[in-house]
């Protein structure tokens, strides 16, 4: 058993109720509390909160924890229309958190709208419908068809703000009655789904409409007027009950039954949505609920409690988080439907920025290469290294002739030998199994190569099935084959532990070279150095693992810019790092004459097309940039830009330090962190590069300063 604490902050009123969550799946009410904030009011056309309405907010919200915090809820906080509107949201939210530590959850008109429909048809036998929830600030349209919601909309007018625009709080006039049933009329009139279920009964929520249900019990003889969820209506009573009002001062209003006194100036207003809708659909009756956005945000809660994780919504999985308004909406807006079908249990998109090598020359073609990363000067280091590298004619690949992945069935507590004559004398078999298994990649002219038995230990044996993925990456080919094959080893099954590919993949190592003379590269002290400080990474783990970190800033960005798996191909380098027992410097600089020579080798598996590749447009467009053909174009590329991050790292180290070049960028990244608008960098940029000590503390009160 738990609590649930639901504070609904409206445009004219706050609401509260504590929910006892049992463990049967059902919920009891504990409290419910309701203040008139009217948080709305006096808005005007600059839509801004002002403080009168906030402060009176603020102390209905205090209030209303002072009731919940004995039972240690779980609260969700929501508001609407006024607060959804306000150009000082920011500033109001900021207050609120910061007074009473709630963080409020700002509902979209959407949002407000399915809460509203989810509130109604769990407590109400509604199949057919239009949902009219009319509050202070905005009004939510919704057609709900066979118990579906199958059209809905929030409108910007409700009952304070049509109050106040059409002068309806005291005397009203018929000229002003008729300017707001025009202007809600013109509103309605654009939305076809209206029209097209006319002869609907209206489902009624909202404060104004619940005292026209108290009304309507009162002259009826109701014994409890409040008592209204399901009550009916007759349309005839409801424009009865109006043409007496309308003909009233606000003073006489406040002396009707049933009509609360706080809504006597907002009630003319309040009931205009409905007499306006009911007028355009034709409707036979009116049906009142009680349960709306909070009933419908417990229903969420409850049936998400039902669900499985992986059942749950993107927006479902963010709720569930209890994140504040800010975060909420920032994971929101970066969704896309495309990348929540690539991963479990998705809630949003990580953007990471996406630069331009600008140019490198790799066997005697021009590229430009798009590099993803979030790490400052990896772009401007791989620029700086390819123009270096591109001066004798630029980078040159060699490369196998195919594209060969490994795939591995492995066996324990067997004698290799027994396998080794297996595998000998049933070649055929396994060709055969895995043309049958992948017929796609044969018809590209690749597919198994050859099948080998690899002894590992005494009892342990791994068969490996070298394969032809051509351009794809080939993790899918692989394991496809693999999964056929096993049935070939049947006789072994006891002995069988897996099959799974191999991301070291030795079959498809990569040799990239280039050289520059000694004079280009700072003279040849400099070059030396720099051969000195590469051959430290031959003998000494701690460099070499920074040095390879620098080569895989290059390398790695351009796999993540074009949809590879970047993980796989830094656990291919660091195991080829390790190939002689100990891990050392993947790439190589030694002078010969007048020139400072590099190469780099490593495996690398890649692909250009299939998986996430075809699945992701911007990996797609990063080909495009590129224009490669072929997944061996690519292994070139990304092996040449590895080389050329990793010159532009040693040259930086030996002359000069690399922290000299990688300042700036940092303090472009510490101005943006406290706070700094993209017109104020390049000053504050200024600002902190003439500081002896540069620190968030220091690059604040720069800004500071800037500011006044």
């Amino acid at each position: 058993m738990s609590y649930l604490a639901i504070v609904d902050l409206g445009s004219n009123s706050a609401r509260m109720v504590v929910e006892r969550l049992n463990n049967d799946g059902t919920y009891t009410e504990i409290i419910r509390e309701k203040e008139d904030t009217r948080i709305a009011q006096n808005m005007g056309p600059e839509r801004v909160l002002k403080e009168v309405p906030i402060a009176r907010t603020i102390a209905a919200l205090k209030y209303f924890q002072s009731q919940y915090s004995d039972f240690e809820p779980t609260v969700r906080a929501i508001t609407t229309a006024a607060v959804r509107v306000a150009r000082n949201q920011t500033q109001f939210l900021t207050r609120v958190k910061n007074e009473t530590g709630i963080d409020f959850e700002v509902l979209t008109g959407d949002e407000e709208a399915y809460y509203d429909y989810l509130g109604v048809i769990t407590t109400l036998a509604i199949d057919n419908g239009i949902i009219l929830d009319t509050g202070g600030a905005s009004v939510e349209l919704i057609a709900v068809i066979d118990g579906q919601n199958q059209s809905a909309i929030s409108l910007p007018f409700g009952a304070v703000t049509l109050s106040e625009t059409f002068n309806l709080a005291n005397e009203v006039s018929q000229r002003d009655i008729a300017a707001a049933c025009k202007d809600i009329l013109s509103q309605y009139e654009v939305l076809p789904w209206l029209n097209a279920h006319r002869g609907l009964p209206v489902i009624l929520l909202g404060g104004a409409n619940r005292s026209l249900a108290r009304m309507g019990r009162t002259i009826l003889g109701k014994d409890i007027i409040n008592q209204i969820h399901g009550f009916e209506m007759s349309v005839e009573m409801v424009e009865h009950i109006f043409e007496n009002l309308r003909y009233m001062s606000r003073q006489e209003r406040e002396h009707i039954a049933g009509l609360e006194i706080s809504r006597a100036d907002i009630i003319i207003s309040g009931l205009l949505p409905l007499l306006n809708l009911m007028q355009l659909i034709d409707a036979p009756r009116v049906i009142f609920s009680e349960s709306g956005v909070r009933e419908g945000l417990i229903a969420e809660m409850m049936k998400n409690n039902d669900k499985k994780y992986y059942e749950l919504t993107p927006d479902e999985r963010l709720a569930s988080l209890h994140l504040d308004q800010r975060a909420t909406t920032l994971w929101h807006d970066n969704q896309s439907e495309t990348n929540a079908q690539l991963i479990e249990n998705y809630v949003s998109d990580m953007r990471i920025p996406i630069g331009i090598l600008k140019d490198i020359v790799v066997d005697d073609k021009h590229y430009a290469v798009p590099m993803a990363t979030e790490e400052p000067s990896v772009i401007a280091a791989a620029n700086h290294g390819a123009k270096l590298l591109n001066k004798l004619g630029g980078l040159h690949v060699k490369s196998p002739r195919q594209t060969v992945m490994i795939g591995q069935l492995l066996f324990y507590q067997t004698a290799d030998d027994a396998i080794a004559q297996f595998v000998s004398v049933n070649q055929q078999a396994f060709f055969e199994c895995a043309k049958h298994a992948k017929p796609s990649i044969y018809r590209r002219n690749g597919g198994l190569l050859s099948v080998n038995a690899r002894r590992v230990s005494p009892t342990q044996v791994s068969v490996d099935f070298l394969i032809d993925t051509k351009d794809a990456m080939g993790a899918n080919i692989v394991n496809t084959i693999l999964e056929a094959e096993r049935a070939v080893f049947s006789s072994f099954e006891a002995n069988f532990l897996g099959a799974i590919l191999s991301n070291y993949a030795t079959e498809q190592v990569v040799t990239v070279s280039a050289e520059v003379t000694v004079q280009q590269i700072g003279g040849q002290h400099i070059a030396e150095k720099i051969v000195a400080l590469n051959d430290f990474a031959k003998h000494d783990i701690y460099r070499a693992t920074t040095e390879n970190k620098g080569i895989f800033n290059g390398i790695s960005a351009v796999a993540l810019a074009t949809g590879n798996d970047w993980r796989a191909v830094e656990a291919a380098g660091h195991a080829y790092a390790s190939r002689t027992g100990c891990y050392q410097a993947l790439t190589t600089w030694h002078i010969v004459d007048n020139l400072l020579l590099g190469e780099i080798s490593m495996p690398i598996t890649v692909g250009t097309v299939g998986g996430t590749i075809t699945a992701l447009p911007q990996a797609k467009q990063a080909l495009e940039v590129m224009a490669i053909q072929t997944a061996n174009q690519l292994r070139g590329i990304m092996l040449a830009v590895g080389l050329a991050q990793n010159l532009a790292a040693l040259k930086a180290i030996v002359d000069g330090g690399i922290q000299r070049g990688h300042m700036r960028m940092q303090y472009r990244a510490l101005a943006l962190q406290v706070g700094a608008t993209v017109e104020e960098l390049p000053n504050l940029v200024f600002k902190l590069s003439q500081e002896q000590q540069v620190d968030a503390r220091v690059a604040q009160e720069l800004l500071t300063e800037m500011r006044k």
